[in-house]
């Protein structure tokens, strides 16, 4: 089974995407599973998102103002 032509013929709205938007969205699925594996250690939760969050806090790593446009998009959706 190829996964596009599942989502095609079962997601509604699939198939008028851009190739851009199909794009982002295999990216994304690629970006998150390796997120997930490496920094969540399988355990992919908003708990463990949580204390990865505090954990790179702590070390001084990125801060919440650097992703305000990207929260607040998704705030919006």
């Amino acid at each position: 089974m190829i996964p596009i032509d599942w989502l095609e013929q079962n997601a509604p709205g699939f198939r008028d995407l851009s190739d851009d938007e199909r794009t982002a969205i295999t990216d994304f699925s690629f970006l998150w599973s390796l997120f997930e594996a490496k920094v969540l250690n399988e355990q992919g939760s908003a708990n463990a998102i949580v204390k990865a969050s505090k954990r790179w806090a702590g070390k001084g790593l990125p801060t919440e103002e650097m992703f305000e446009s990207q929260v607040a998009y998704f705030r919006n959706r």
